[in-house]
This record gives C-alpha cells, structure tokens and sequence, in this order.
C-alpha cells in the first residue's frame, strides 16, 4: 500500500487517519533503541512537570533505567 493508493482520486474524503497511521508505520519501522529514546524523553518531561508545576524539589526527583520489561502500556512509579 503507498499513500497514493489509499487517497480517493475522486475527491470525495481522501484517506482516514487509521490509512494514514497504517502506511507510516509500515514506512518508519520502530526499533528498540527509537522506543528506550522515547521513553528517555518522556521521563525527562515528567520529571520537569513535577519539578516545575509538582514544585518538588529536582534532588527529589530521579530518571531511572527500567530494570524489568514492563507491557508497553504501563508506567511504574516507585516512591522512595
């Protein structure tokens, strides 16, 4: 499938989000160092909320390495 094919030529609505969705990520394969980097720069976007708007204090607040392999829809937080 490439994007031209799922656009209507007709000109009626063009493709959906979920054919847009689809072709992209048959085009730009995910690795696991893309995902470890994505979840490094969540981390540090949480810990900069919780600093910031959390007004705690950043020796507080530590980014840590996942020690496990957690399901993808999860976050773990752990309080010290």
């Amino acid at each position: 499938m490439t994007l031209a094919s799922i656009h209507n030529p007709t000109g009626s609505s063009g493709p959906t989000s979920r054919d847009t969705r689809a072709w992209m990520l048959e085009k730009m394969p995910l690795g696991e160092e893309d995902l470890n980097a994505l979840a490094l720069l969540r981390a540090e976007h949480v810990k900069a909320y919780l600093v910031g708007k959390g007004q705690l204090p950043a020796e507080r607040v530590v980014v840590a390495s996942a020690v496990e392999k957690l399901p993808a829809s999860r976050v773990a937080f752990k309080l010290q």
